[in-house]
């Protein structure tokens, strides 16, 4: 009977408060005014607050209290708790339909973007696959993390809300992701139909995104340093001492090549004496004095962003190194690859495709070019800089220079000099021989015959003291 007892009585306990919060809501008193404590409110995105404010009566009936928003883009409220939506300012007004108490200002601030990145900067895409580029937004906590997708060319490769790439041409596209306020990053994505892959790098090891092969890992036949997965070939490094090389090919039936050189990039940095004849038309702005045989201090550093590109055989090769000190601030990209005889050579970039944003600029020429000169023979008098064409294939070309057994020494010389063939617009095929290093003042960064400066300004020759076999020679200190 207890038991029973005890359940009846907190029924009725329970059924006498109900009727008592119902007599309290129909005896609450109608609404006289607001006051607002709050004159400002201030939130991040995401954030919600409760504005402080009193009701007279205390226990004033609410039904009909209104928060309105003058931006509900910004900020909403309801029941007196403000939401904050994206960053600005919104004044709350606390009113009824026919009179308003005070209003709130919300000033809203966001944790902002910093950096957007992608997964990958420059990838070749076999033409009919797809791949997908993944953004990194930071801080974690960024108010709006999310990125929009866009195509630089989508004829070539468009690009989904998602990051998906879908190649329709052969041809080059820039990805961007573009996350909020604007900061943004970009993929170059080269888009080829099927083909072969030549690779001469330096001993480092190293890979290159190329999409459309298999998914699963592939292994060269006969060797286990070259290795396919997931869109991307991978070497390591070598340290076999002398130049190797193993190959693979993709589903897509495109091959790829890998010919490791026997030198390591860190092996070449550091301070060097340059030696060169040099012809100068200002020393007073680009600080080089000409000399029949002169020497300067230059530097071998780690390549920031390093470039890949592919030489007029087929092969590619990437930009390691950039050597500073020729002029100023202007940098002389330079690569390592694999010499048959000799283990290692050093390319020198010259680069007709565009010059740099440089101090050394003149009134009217704020860039510099690093150009070629060349001519009929290895030192002749039809030494020229024109701009075009540095090959029949491409607007770009290396220098290469030997390096001795010891590799404290790199040079250009008559014994081991290039040889191009170009050809006029008439048809007319010319040969030239690669004898200089120009750098001359230049208009704008994309590089024409008319907007050079008609008069060079520094030239590093090839035949210091008048003799061809001295060559171009970079000493390690």
């Amino acid at each position: 009977m207890k038991k029973i007892s005890n359940i009846f009585m907190a029924g009725l306990v329970a059924a006498l408060a109900l009727a008592s919060c119902t007599q309290k809501e129909e005896l609450r008193p109608d609404l006289q005014g607001v006051s607002v404590n709050d004159a400002t409110i201030s939130l991040m995105v995401g954030e919600t607050k409760c504005i402080d404010f009193v009701l007279n009566p205390d226990k004033a009936l609410t039904d009909g209290l209104l928060w309105v928003s003058s931006d509900s883009t910004v900020a909403v409220a309801n029941g007196g708790w403000v939401s904050a939506l994206k960053d600005g300012s919104a004044t709350i007004a606390v009113r009824t339909s026919s009179e308003e108490y005070g209003k709130v200002t919300v000033k809203v601030d966001k944790y902002k973007v910093t950096s957007v990145t992608l997964d990958a900067t420059e990838v070749t895409l076999i033409n009919g696959n797809t791949m997908t580029l993944e953004a990194t937004v930071k801080p974690d906590n960024a108010s709006f993390p999310k990125v929009s997708w866009s195509s630089s060319d989508p004829t070539v490769a468009e690009v989904d809300a998602a990051g998906k790439v879908t190649s329709h041409k052969a041809g080059t596209v820039v990805i961007t992701a573009t996350g909020d306020d604007g900061i943004s990053a970009s993929c170059i994505i080269h888009v080829i139909d099927a083909d072969d892959f030549n690779i001469n790098t330096s001993a480092d090891e190293g890979s290159i995104a190329i999409y459309g092969g298999d998914q699963v890992e592939i292994k060269a036949s006969g060797s286990n340093f070259l290795s396919y997965k997931d869109g991307v070939a991978s070497w390591t490094e070598n340290t076999t001492g002398t130049v190797r090389t193993a190959s693979l090919e993709l589903s897509s039936g495109s091959r790829i090549k890998v010919t490791q050189a026997t030198g390591k990039v860190a092996d070449f940095l550091g301070k060097y004496n340059f030696t060169s004849k040099v012809f100068s038309k200002d020393a007073g702005r680009s600080g080089i004095t000409a000399g029949n045989s002169m020497t300067l201090p230059v530097t071998f550093a780690t390549a920031g962003n390093p470039e890949t590109l592919k030489d007029s055989d087929g092969t590619m090769y990437v930009n390691h190194i950039a050597i500073r000190g020729l002029l100023g601030d202007v940098v002389v990209a330079a690569t390592l690859a694999a010499d048959e005889e000799d283990g290692v050579k050093l390319g020198l970039f010259v680069d007709s495709r565009k010059a740099q944003k440089t101090e050394k600029g003149k009134a009217g020429f704020d860039y510099i070019a690093v150009l070629p000169g060349y001519g009929a023979s290895f030192i002749g008098a039809a030494y020229q800089f024109t701009p075009y064409p540095v090959t029949t294939e491409s607007n770009y070309a290396w220098i290469w220079f030997k390096v001795s057994e010891e590799g404290k020494m790199l040079r250009y010389a008559n014994d081991n000099k290039q040889k191009f063939t170009a050809f006029g617009t008439n048809g007319a095929a010319t040969d030239f021989y690669a004898i200089a290093i120009s750098l001359v003042p230049c208009k704008t960064e994309e590089i024409a015959k008319d907007q050079l400066d008609s008069a060079w300004w520094v030239v590093y020759q090839a035949n210091p003291n008048n003799a061809i076999a001295d060559g171009l020679t970079f000493l390690k200190d």
